[in-house]
Order: C-alpha cells, then structure tokens, then sequence
C-alpha cells in the first residue's frame, strides 16, 4: 500500500515554468503518517528518486525548447552597428561592425553565440554571411536591405535569444566595368540544319557558348546575340552585352568592339557546318527510284547525293557509309566519299530484294536507300566465238554464207541458250574468185597469189534465247539487246583458173588483150587442182589394187588405166613448162 502511495506521490509531481524560462518542480505533497519514522525515512528516499526523474523530463523538455524558435531578447539587450559607407559604386564592398548591450549581458546572464549578416529581396530573407565578432565585410546589391542579427545563449537554459537591427539603406551607383573583364561567348562554328539564313539563337553551339559566359557575366549584365540570322556568306556572330541598368557602365578597353555607357559589341568569325538533309542515290541515269535490275556478275556504280537544304549547294562534310542488308547477295564496295560500286553475286528471290543504304557522317544520320533483284546473268565474254574462221577453197560463185552453213550448224549443236547464225553482208564470191562487196566494205584487189582475203568478210551473231532464262550482262564485248556478234575476214583459196584472158585472175601480163596467147602456163596449179580433188580415188585404188582393173568405169581412177593417164597427162604439161 505504501509503494502505491509512494507511487502516487512521483505521478502527482508537476512542473512549472516561470516566466524567464527557468524550470522548477511544484512542491510534493505530503501523504504520509506523522510520527511514522519507517514512513518518512521511505518519503526522503522517494523525494530523492522523484527529483531525480524530474530533472531527467526537464532536461528533455529542455532540448525540445531548443529545438523551437529562439525568444526574442530586444526588450533586453541592445544591438548596435556602424556602416563604413551607405553610397558605393557597384560591386564596392563596405565594413560593419556589431555591438551589442544590456544588463543581462554584463551579468552573464546570456552570451553572445554568433552574428549573421541578413538580405532581404523581395520580402525574402536569406543569411549571407556569419561572424563571431559581429564584423562583415560585402558588396551591397541594389533593391536589396540588410540587418544584423545578434543570436545569445542562456546561461541556466538551453534556450536561445537573438536581437537585430536594421542596417541603414544603401544607394548603389552605377560603377564602370571594363570590357576586358567580360567573358565573350566562345563559339567557332555553327551547324545549319536549313541550308538558308541560321537562327543562330537556336544553334546549339551559340546557346551553349551565352549559357557559359552569361554565368560568368551574370553581376555585371547579359550577353545576347544581336542579330538573331546569320547567313552562310557572312559566317559573322555579333554578341551584345547590356550592363545592369544603374549598376554598371561599360568602359571599353577593347579599340576593335563597339560600345556605349550600356552595351558592349563584339564580332566572332565562325565556320558554318552545313548538315545534311537528305540523301539520293544516283546512277549514271541520274536518281533512282525503282528497284534496280541486275544479272549476276553485273556491276554498277552508285553515287550518293548528300542535300545541304534549299539554300546551300554542297554539305561540309558529303562524305557516307555504305552497307548492304545481304552481301551474299549484293556486294558494295566504297570508292570515294560518296561513291560505291555495287555487284551482283547470285540471285534473288522474288519480293526479297537486297536493300543498300547510303548513311551520312555527319552526325545527321540521313540515308538513302535504293533495292536492287538479281537475276541470273549471262556475260557476253562468255559466249564462244572462235578465233578464226575456216578457210574456204572457191568452188563457184555464190554467197559467203553458202560457204559457212556447215560451220554455224555445228556451232549450233554445242549451244542450248541460243542461236548462232550468219549476218546478211551481200558479199559473193564472183565466177572468178573476186568478190562483190557493198559500199561499206572496201573492194578486194586480185591477189596475185593462190589465196586472197576479204577484211570483215563475215560476221556471225549469236542470239540469246528468250527460253533460256538468263539476263544478258555486258562485258568487254557488249551485248545488243539479247544479240552478240563478231566479224571475220574471210581467206579464199582459188580452184581453178579460168582460161578465158579476158577473164583470167591469176599472173597476167598487162599488155595481152583479150584472146592473147599465154605466155605462162601454170601447171603445177592444175595438176594440183586435178591431183588433189581425186587424191581419195588415187589413195583407195591403192588400197584395193584388184578391184575394177577390167572394170567399166574408164573415168573412175579406181581403173588403173585412167590413173596411168592422169599421171602422163602431167607429165606432159610440167615438161611444156619447162621448154617454154
């Protein structure tokens, strides 16, 4: 029962706190029997225990109370300044000083902790500064006001006390700032997106260059740009920076730049990049804009047309990338900044064409693109022509082309693409081996040999066919359509000789007229002519020595009797020739 009231007594303890700040215990009330010696030994103990616990939540409150505003202590200290100057140019910095007095100060009642220095602008307090001696030196701003704030401790409390006083109002005059102490914007060069005159407020290297400079410049004024367009034949920036009115004035130390009592000029020279706007893809044709058709081991160059915008001819930099979305396919291959070659290397499926892009350097980003299906090609290099043609032996008059029939037809059995045939020329051999030819080939002269050749005599052309499925690709020799060709000269041997003088093509003298006696009797020529179309005869007589020796067929020289008399016959004539 007695811990209980001993409780009670603890519990009913209340605090009270006078009006300087200093925090007391209300008295205890007494609950205990007089007389009672146990009982008031307990009531000292307990006392003791509840000032102890008392003294614990005071100190508590104590710290909460400082935490809280601090108390004003004006009624009871005085605080004192004295300003070096209240008239300063801008940007002059003036000295004050702080004082403060009072009885609780001298007693030591309250301790001055610190001084702090505070600007008001517009209604907005904000402490510059701090001393521990009350002493401040700074540059007063103009629409600014100030005041000193003293901040005091307690010596029995945790509470704080502060005092201020109001500094007297500052007339700012405008003060002289020199050129050279400003900070020009550092630009060199632009990036023209448009091609005609440049906002150059927007240029992203001019706002950088205001931005860094202004932040430098910012107590003394602005820089802007003057002229918001600069056009790509001037290449010039002129910078304006305007002194904060009634502060500052502009003392220029700059001869070169332009200047008033407010503003400072200055001309920067800058490059202008010109960015690309487009990119077009371009062949010999100019722009291409279907799908481009090739044959396999075709190649084609590609030029890439970097735009610089309506008013610029040419990009600072027209130089591309180029890349193909399927190299197995279409291959390209640079060749200048802004040329490639494209070849194509095997075929491609319908609706799967290869797509080449042609990307800018710049920093733009721009493509163009252009798709390209292969086909499979046939190279006219490949198409088999011999070096030479046969030579041919005159036999009669006729056309060329009745000479070469065999020779196209078996060029036409080792083809299954196309078709080899003989170009009309509306050459013919004549009856005595001299050749009739149109005006666009030169006449042969008679050849005083055995053999004569016609230039350009014959052309044969091969035809591609359209069943073949193949897509004529230009080499060395290039295609006409699907047709390739190539021209011959044509070597004639002569047969005979024809006897008539008036006619004869062979060795005669100029000065024998028509019917004239021959002078000269080529007999080894016609015995050859003879001997040599007969040779298989001779050749199989020999072989077959028992056949047909009593035959029937005196002409065949498979009878050994016309054989003796072809051999005589020679004989005879080689002997004439030799006597004559």
């Amino acid at each position: 029962m007695r811990a209980k009231q001993v409780t009670a007594l603890m519990m009913a303890a209340t605090l009270a706190v006078t009006g300087n700040g200093v925090t007391a215990f209300a008295e205890p009330v007494a609950n205990v029997e007089a007389g009672d010696a146990a009982t008031e030994a307990l009531n000292v103990e307990t006392t003791e225990e509840v000032e102890t616990a008392a003294e614990v939540e005071v100190t508590e409150d104590s710290e909460d109370v400082t935490k809280s505003a601090q108390q004003d202590a004006s009624s009871d200290v005085t605080v004192e300044t004295k300003t070096s100057a209240t008239t300063v140019k801008a940007g002059a910095t003036v000295t004050v000083t702080t004082t403060v007095k009072g009885d609780k100060l001298t007693n030591g009642t309250l301790t001055v902790k610190s001084y702090e220095l505070i600007a008001t602008k517009s209604t907005v307090d904000t402490t510059i500064a701090t001393s521990a001696d009350g002493t401040f030196v700074f540059a007063p701003e103009k629409d600014t006001t100030y005041k000193v704030k003293a901040v005091f401790t307690h010596a029995s409390e945790k509470n704080e006390y502060y005092a201020e006083k109001a500094l007297d109002a500052f007339t700012i005059e405008a003060a002289s700032i020199a050129t050279n102490r400003l900070h020009v914007p550092e630009v060199t060069t632009i990036s023209n997106k448009d091609g005609a005159a440049l906002n150059t407020t927007a240029a992203p290297e001019v706002t950088a260059a205001l931005e860094t400079a202004n932040k430098l410049d910012e107590a003394y004024g602005k820089w802007t740009v003057k002229d918001e367009a600069v056009t790509t034949a001037t290449k010039e920036i002129v910078f304006t920076f305007t002194a904060t009115d009634g502060v500052y004035t502009i003392d220029n130390s700059d001869t070169a730049a332009v200047e008033t009592d407010k503003t400072y000029e200055k001309t920067v020279s800058v490059k202008v990049v010109q960015l690309a706007t487009g990119v077009s893809i371009e062949d010999e044709n100019g722009p291409i804009s279907t799908t481009v058709e090739m044959a396999t081991t075709d190649k084609k160059a590609l030029t890439a047309k970097v735009a610089a915008g309506s008013g610029s001819d040419t990009v600072s930099n027209a130089k591309v990338t180029w890349t193909s979305s399927d190299s197995s396919k279409v291959k390209v291959t640079a060749t200048g900044d802004n040329e490639a070659v494209i070849t194509a290397v095997s075929k491609t499926e319908a609706g799967k064409e290869v797509t080449i892009t042609a990307t800018t350097t710049d920093g733009t980003q721009k493509v163009g693109e252009i798709k390209v299906a292969v086909k499979e090609g046939i190279n006219a290099d490949s198409i088999s022509f011999d070096s030479k043609l046969p030579e041919i032996t005159y036999e009669g008059a006729g056309d060329l082309e009745d000479y070469y029939k065999d020779y196209v037809a078996a060029l036409n059995k080792k083809t299954t693409i196309g078709t080899y045939s003989i170009k009309d020329t509306s050459e013919t051999i004549d009856s005595v081996g001299g050749v009739d030819k149109t005006s666009t080939v030169a006449s042969l002269k008679t050849n005083t040999e055995n053999s004569q050749t016609i230039k350009n005599g014959l052309t044969i052309v091969f035809t591609l066919s359209d069943d073949a499925g193949l897509t004529p690709v230009d080499g060395k020799t290039k295609w006409d359509t699907k047709t390739v060709e190539k021209t011959y000269d044509v070597v004639i041997n002569r047969a005979v000789i024809n006897r008539d003088a008036s006619a004869v093509t062979g060795k005669l003298e100029s000065s024998y007229a028509a019917g004239a006696k021959l002078s000269e009797m080529d007999c080894q020529h016609f015995f050859r002519q003879i001997f040599l179309g007969y040779f298989p005869d001779i050749v199989q007589a020999f072989d077959t020595p028992g056949r047909n020796v009593y035959g029937d067929d005196y002409t065949s020289l498979h009878n050994p009797i016309v054989l003796s008399s072809v051999l005589l016959v020679y004989g005879m004539f080689h002997s004439t020739r030799i006597l004559f």
